[in-house]
């Protein structure tokens, strides 16, 4: 009560605390009032939990459509209407792998949770999480005071960004970084953070040279493509030649110059040190990763 009016509040929800029923008016409440407020948020908290409960059911029928989605060949068709529909960008997908399966209330966890995040279970004994947002949720599974650690306990492992029609690839990248992450005791562990002497040492799967193509051949390729400029061949004949200028830039027929510039190029384009040993290595691997592409055995 203040000198404006009169307020009466109720919590609602069964479970937890879902929202707040105020009631203000002018004149003080009299008793029957008070049973009136209390009986409109009981059917309020109803509705409340009726609706939730059926976001929750949602979640746990759509597990199985996203096991689904996550197999080789699925329709991408499909895996982007029901991303789309539960606010997930289906051309910017972050691939999860917790080692454990899912925890008791973890789809009444994440009916509540922001941001969406799509979940299922695999026969590994995996729970698999799918989401636009990975910051956030990687933040929220290393919050051992959150309810999505609670629910999602363990070591996981977390791909590139993928679209609908690369989620099997980005299951295959998650596993594999699960994997590495276990070896070394991380928590959480990242493709992204992983260099190309990990990921060959950690698994001989198709899904190393597939990385090391995403990761350096395809932008050179979309580089390319802006600026027409051949740039794989120029990084080719660069580490055929052991690094000599003048002989890459013989074998090119171009002035060495020229190769000096098209190698800053590249160096831009990948965000990498070409004068460093371990860049040309992984350069090396990707290139014949991108061989063998090629020639059908990737």
């Amino acid at each position: 009560m203040d000198s404006l009016g009169h307020l009466v509040g109720h919590t609602l929800g069964a479970g937890g605390t879902r929202g707040r029923l105020l009631v203000w008016r002018e004149q003080p409440f009299a008793r029957p009032d008070y049973t009136v407020v209390a009986a409109a948020a009981s059917l309020v908290t109803y509705d409340v939990e009726q609706r939730r409960r059926a976001r929750v059911e949602g979640h746990r029928a759509a597990a199985e459509a996203v096991r689904e989605m996550l197999e080789e060949g699925a329709d991408p068709v499909t895996a982007t209407r029901l991303l789309t529909s539960r606010g997930l960008d289906p051309q910017d997908i972050t691939v999860m792998v917790l080692r454990t399966p899912p925890a008791a209330g973890m789809y009444d966890v994440l009916t509540d949770y922001e941001p969406p995040v799509l979940a299922t279970s695999t026969d590994r004994g995996e729970t698999v999480l799918l989401t636009s947002r990975p910051a956030e949720v990687l933040a929220a599974l290393r919050d051992p005071a959150g309810p999505l650690d609670r629910v999602c306990p363990g070591p996981a492992g977390v791909s590139e960004a993928v679209s609908t029609g690369s989620l099997a690839q980005g299951l295959r990248q998650a596993r594999q970084a699960l994997a590495i992450g276990l070896r070394e005791g991380r928590a959480v562990t990242s493709i992204r953070e992983l260099g190309a002497i990990e990921l060959l040492l950690a698994s001989a799967e198709r899904s190393v040279p597939e990385i090391l193509v995403a990761r350096v051949i395809d932008p050179l390729r979309c580089a390319e493509e802006d600026r027409g400029v051949p740039l794989i061949a120029t990084v080719r004949a660069f580490l055929g030649n052991n690094g000599s200028l003048a002989r890459a830039s013989a074998e090119l027929g171009i002035h060495r110059h020229t190769l000096h510039h098209r190698l800053g190029v590249v160096g831009r384009v990948l965000g990498r040190d070409l004068d460093s040993a371990y860049v040309r290595l992984e350069l090396a691997l990707a290139l014949q990763a991108h061989a063998l592409r090629a020639d059908g055995t990737v």
